[in-house]
């Protein structure tokens, strides 16, 4: 099977318990398990392509959010994502655009990071 960046994939799909239902600014439906933010992207954390619904959860990424909103530090993020190359990829990404991530999934509002630093 081809994820939607045109990798080869042949991952069983995992599903998950919802706990609770969080719908911040953005109008963005995120879930929590305890330590555990389940972001619900419905494109591709990595390429940012669209993906299926039926493939939601298939394939995923988890990192573990090191940034200045207290909200999010500590808990291990769970990112939808196309393919398991996206997911090997994932993890430099993030590193390098933790905050852009954050913000195009919906977790981050544009001037929550600055504003919460100078706090």
């Amino acid at each position: 099977m081809l994820g939607a960046c045109g990798k080869s994939n042949s991952e069983k799909s995992v599903a998950s318990q919802v706990v609770e239902t969080k719908q911040p600014e953005s109008a963005h439906v995120y879930t929590v398990q305890g330590d555990v933010v389940h972001v619900n992207n419905e494109t591709c954390a990595m390429s940012g392509s669209p993906l299926d619904k039926k493939d939601l959860g298939k394939f995923q990424s988890r990192v573990t959010y090191d940034g200045p909103v207290a909200e999010y530090q500590g808990k291990t993020l769970v990112f939808n994502q196309c393919c398991e190359m996206c997911i090997k990829n994932f993890p430099e990404k993030w590193a390098k655009e933790r905050d852009d991530i954050m913000r195009t999934h919906g977790l981050l509002s544009l001037d929550s990071v600055s504003r919460r630093i100078n706090d």
